[in-house]
């Protein structure tokens, strides 16, 4: 058994490229293409080897992201600005996409076969991530995280949503005499 790029190479064999025509991609959004086929490669990696062995034109813009993956450095840098008021040790980001980019993704899966697609929001979300986890030195988490930051695309804004802290206590009633609950005032009776 060869290594990561023989994985995705061989199966890449059953598209048919042809069927792509003049369409150009950029190399992530061609390496995505069969982004869940075989592992230790990014998306841009996987989209040479293929524009290598089976000859996929080249050209701007991208007909898929029409560019959006070279902006993830701003993204990042939007991320790390709006997390600059908050204390946090654990991050998450998400985002929203232009529909259109995901419907041109998705006619592109059902017209090439492509099984092992992955979409372009789980690589704007992973890779983002990674960029803001480098700038800031915080780690990223899945589960619970204590900051979320959710990146639209089609208006280059991030809206933050900081999770709840929930701090454990409880009651000792040590004297007999204190009520428990909330009692109206003897002398004015809450007037």
């Amino acid at each position: 058994m060869g290594g990561p790029s023989d994985v995705v190479l061989e199966t890449a064999a059953s598209i048919p490229w042809d069927k792509l025509g003049p369409r150009p991609l950029c190399d992530g959004c061609l390496g995505r293409l069969l982004g869940k086929a075989g592992h230790g490669l990014t998306n841009p990696e996987r989209g040479l080897a293929l524009r290598a062995r089976f000859g996929v034109p080249t050209g701007w813009p991208c007909w898929v992201c029409g560019g959006l993956l070279d902006e993830l450095g701003k993204f990042a840098g939007l991320v790390a600005e709006n997390f600059a008021p908050w204390e946090f040790r654990t991050f998450l980001v998400g985002s929203k996409v232009d529909p259109e980019v995901s419907a041109r993704e998705e006619a592109l899966w059902t017209e090439l076969g492509a099984r092992h697609a992955e979409p372009i929001k789980s690589e704007l979300n992973r890779e983002i991530g990674k960029r803001v986890e480098r700038r800031l030195g915080k780690v990223a988490e899945f589960a619970h995280p204590d900051i979320v930051a959710i990146v639209d695309t089609a208006f280059d804004s991030v809206s933050v949503q900081v999770n709840p802290i929930f701090i454990y206590g409880r009651y000792r009633k040590l004297v007999r005499g204190i009520p428990q609950t909330r009692w109206p005032c003897r002398r004015c009776q809450r007037r």
